[in-house]
């Protein structure tokens, strides 16, 4: 009996922590996202394509190392298109149950706009796993 349960209560706790260290990426995240909806918003920043905006004074980033978390390694925040941004956030090695302990997994947080709202949602890139991104 003992055996069946830890073969159900393991991998569920597994999960259980990935999701939640994975939740420090949007969490850690707030600042950089309201910045960007703002001049999104107020057109004070150009987004074109292929823009790196880690230390940009307008948005009031700084250095995708700066906001390293006991999860996260950086973040790293680029322009994919015009006006769509996306905020990736590389995880330390080892810090996920469920990965190999050399990876380091990344969750993508992409940019969605219509008229005046701005929606982050987790991007289908990135090698995290759909199970453990946050729900849209």
């Amino acid at each position: 009996i003992i055996g069946i349960l830890a073969a159900i209560a393991i991998p569920q706790y597994q999960d259980y922590i990935a999701r939640t260290r994975v939740s420090d990426c949007p969490a850690s995240s707030g600042n950089i996202k309201q910045s960007v909806a703002q001049a999104l918003q107020d057109g004070s920043v150009t987004f074109s394509s292929g823009r790196d905006l880690n230390s940009n004074a307008s948005l009031a980033t700084v250095s995708d190392a700066s906001y390293a978390t006991s999860n996260i390694l950086n973040v790293d925040i680029d322009t994919v298109a015009d006006n769509v941004v996306t905020i990736t956030c590389t995880f330390r090695a080892g810090i996920l149950p469920g990965y190999l302990s050399t990876a380091t997994p990344t969750l993508i947080l992409q940019s969605r706009s219509n008229e005046a709202n701005i929606r982050w949602v987790a991007s289908a890139g990135g090698t995290v796993l759909a199970k453990h991104k946050p729900k849209q």
